[in-house]
């Protein structure tokens, strides 16, 4: 995962976004001038497209855990019989674990 500001220069303001390593979906963002970022239930579509960012913080593999494909596509990490998925999420446990 990745910390990225976006610097576009446009009418609207500027956020901050934890997304994908590849940049395509995002799980959490946090609005410009606040340090708390707000999560996603799941990760969402990100379009990168236009848009200008900086990276500000490229988490480490092994502090995300292991790195889990689920059925539909979606990249899962597991760390301490905890997952990211929303199945965990909500029930507390899942077959990626």
């Amino acid at each position: 995962m990745i910390l990225v500001a976006e610097t576009t220069k446009w009418e609207f303001p500027n956020h901050a976004y934890l997304l994908s390593d590849d940049m395509s979906k995002m799980y959490g963002y946090a609005k410009m001038g606040k340090e708390a970022i707000e999560m996603m239930k799941k990760p969402i579509g990100f379009d990168k497209r236009n848009r200008q960012f900086i990276t500000l913080y490229r988490m480490p593999e092994e502090q995300q855990g292991k790195k889990v494909i689920g059925s539909k596509g979606d990249v899962y990490y597991v760390k301490d019989g905890k997952c990211t998925c929303t199945g965990f999420k909500y029930r507390g446990e899942c077959k990626h674990v």
